[in-house]
């Protein structure tokens, strides 16, 4: 029998620096513009709900919070200030958090409503009770709608009201309707009926949106809003002055979609999207409607997707809805586009979508098969619903303090290490202490829904059992304030990542050449940095600064290929270049041969960048390295050739230096 013997290996050097990241080119001039900057380091408050008034007990498995977002400036944060007290002597400190977010599994949360704007409507006041069960609104648009809902207010009690539309005056032809609805009106807030199948109307043409009452009393408002046409009542239908109390929903004229044929519509949010309603109808057989929720563009990132069968869309124009599942976590303000289009369809099978007119939103975007046009009238028309989202179990950055007094005051709790947070995003604040019981604890308050600048608060939230389930109360917010600093924005760009073949991504780092004759400070963010602790520097030339390290925690790994990074500063400076530089994170595993683009593997040394390094070879429990501590190495003996068809890192950070072959 013959033998081979290898007398010498030959291939290729191969590192894997498992946990760390590696550049993989050179420092990128991405912006040589001078900057110039001027930005008080001095803290502030940046946010606060200022209200207070209920107390909730702070101790054991119960937690406080608040969930807020940012505004449009990146913060550094140094402190958080609650509004509370203690009650005996509580065994420890109170612990403030802030924290990134999760996403219940729910999607109750409203969080648009296109469609629920009225194009007319009466404020209610200076009410006027009118002797007549009978009334009616003259309706004029300027274009082709469909009413899909109808609001009136009328004397209090339980009452049957029958719809109708008319054309040719109140009393005149009835080409829509009768609807009844039972209704139990209470004077003072408005009543409502759904259209089923609304018709289309004609645009500049009289209608009459007519009601007629079982018992009680219409009102009328005598208050400055203008509605375009008259309004009669009475059974001589008497022409009424003042203003009559009624609101108009309408939608657009339906948008045909089949084939190639696809309409878009844009909205921004800081949620992930759980469902959407919208209002269609379908004519013929075009296939199956889908449903497309996508990022950026209309053909931008495929989020999720739904397909809903053409039986389960009626002839009559209804509310359909549509359910996304996908797990991807978006923290911060993004624009999503929900894509209409048919999997077959022609001009005789399609489905009709309808969109709104509302000048203050997105217009949708159209497609005829030629790429997408922006219409000049038409906007987003959806209720979208969102999942509600809670603390999650990352913590951003932390404080404690024993400085709580018996007496309800505001007091500070100072960040370990202050943080900066990225713009637009939406974050939490946790606060609870160790042990304690209802007689040893701190009380934080609670109160009111005002906050200094507004929208940026979203809900109060308690626990009690220590996190693992939050109680959402969206009626107020956690009496509150965020003192820190907000920064300037000095360099912004997009980098296209760099295809590797490695088991690794590609992670962005920023750097920054600037210089100061005080002080200055850095924060630097790409699509993934959730929070970066912050950069300081008293160069008095221009010198080279990290503003976000390669190895800088991320939100998630980055997937996609193209990242947006952008650079904040406060203090004085000047800046002038912008540097970033891609770099290899080395996290999968285990890995093989074919990770790294080789057939066979030989191990030449292991060292550990940590204590208690422990490294399995070829899934062999005897085939275990381990280093006990950070520096010691494992050197394969020499002549002695050491084959790793799979290597798995079971603790710690090794570097494991290795001959590729091919």
């Amino acid at each position: 029998m013959s033998q081979i013997v290898y007398t010498e290996l030959e291939g290729q050097p191969l590192r894997w620096p498992y946990l760390q990241a590696v550049p993989v080119e050179g420092e990128q001039t991405a912006d040589n513009t001078p900057k110039s900057w001027s930005v008080s380091t001095t803290p502030a408050t940046l946010i606060q709900n200022a209200n207070t008034g209920t107390s909730n007990p702070v101790y054991g498995a119960n937690m406080i919070g608040q969930v807020f977002i940012t505004p449009q400036n990146a913060l550094k944060v140094t402190a958080v200030q609650l509004y509370g007290a203690k009650a005996g002597s509580p065994p420890n400190p109170l612990i403030v958090e802030v924290r990134d977010i999760k996403e219940l599994v729910t999607d109750d949360n409203p969080i648009l409503e296109t469609s629920f704007t009225p194009v007319y409507s009466v404020s209610a006041n200076n009410a006027t009770t009118i002797g007549y069960t009978q009334f009616s609104q003259e309706i004029i648009y300027t274009k082709k709608f469909v009413p899909f809902r109808y609001g009136f207010i009328i004397g209090g009690g339980a009452n049957t009201a029958t719809f109708t539309i008319r054309t040719g005056g109140p009393g005149g032809t009835v080409i829509y309707g009768p609807i009844q609805a039972s209704i139990n009106s209470d004077g003072t807030n408005y009543c409502y009926i759904d259209l089923s199948d609304p018709p289309l109307l004609d645009a500049n043409t009289s209608y009459y949106f007519t009601i007629q009452l079982s018992s009680g009393k219409a009102l009328k408002y005598n208050s400055s809003d203008v509605i375009p046409g008259s309004w009669y009542y009475g059974s001589g239908w008497n022409q009424g002055s003042g203003d009559y109390a009624c609101q108009v929903y309408i939608a657009s004229e339906p948008e045909q979609v089949y084939g190639s044929r696809k309409i878009a519509m844009p909205f921004t949010t800081y949620y992930d999207i759980g469902k959407i309603e919208f209002l269609a109808c379908r004519v013929g057989n075009p296939g199956g409607l889908i449903v497309e929720l996508r990022g950026g563009e209309p053909d931008g990132e495929l989020i999720a997707y739904t397909t809903i069968a053409p039986e389960n869309i009626p002839n009559a124009l209804s509310w359909i809805t549509a359910v996304f599942s996908y797990s991807k976590v978006y923290h911060s303000k993004k624009t999503f586009y929900i894509v209409f289009h048919a999997a077959g369809g022609d001009t005789d099978n399609y489905y009709k979508i309808c969109a709104g007119y509302q000048n203050d939103l997105p217009k949708i975007f159209i497609n005829e098969g030629n790429g997408w046009t922006q219409s000049s009238d038409k906007t987003t028309f959806l209720k979208v619903y969102a999942k509600r989202i809670y603390p999650g179990e990352t913590v951003l950055a932390s404080g404690q303090s024993t400085s709580i007094g018996t007496s309800a005051a505001w007091y500070s709790v100072s960040l370990s290490t202050p943080v900066a947070l990225r713009p637009d995003t939406v974050y939490a604040i946790v606060a609870y202490t160790i042990g304690g019981d209802s007689s040893n604890r701190y009380s934080v308050q609670n109160g009111g829904t005002g906050t200094t600048p507004p929208g940026l608060l979203e809900y109060f939230i308690t626990s009690t059992d220590a996190g693992n389930t939050w109680t959402i109360n969206t009626a107020t917010d956690l009496s509150f304030k965020i003192d820190g600093v907000q920064y300037t924005k000095i360099y912004e760009g997009t980098r296209t990542a760099i295809d590797i073949e490695a088991p690794a991504v590609t992670i962005l780092g920023l750097l920054v050449m600037a210089q100061t004759s005080s002080s200055m400070e850095f924060a630097g963010f790409d699509n993934y940095t959730l929070s970066i602790p912050i950069t300081t520097s008293s160069a008095t030339s221009q010198t080279k600064i990290v503003v976000l390290p390669a190895t800088a925690p991320r939100i998630r790994i980055p997937l996609e290929t193209s990242l947006r990074w952008e650079i904040w500063a406060a203090g004085a400076g000047l800046a002038t270049r912008a540097i970033t530089q891609f770099n290899v994170y080395y996290n999968k595993n285990p890995v093989t041969p074919r990770d790294f683009g080789f057939t066979e593997l030989y191990i030449l040394r292991v060292t550990a960048t940590e204590a208690n390094t422990l490294v399995m070879i070829n899934e062999h429990k005897s085939a275990m390295i381990y280093l006990q501590n950070s520096g010691d190495s494992y050197i394969a003996p020499q002549n002695f050739n050491f084959p790793a068809r799979i290597i798995t890192v079971l603790s710690g950070k090794p570097i494991i230096d290795m001959i590729g072959l091919v």
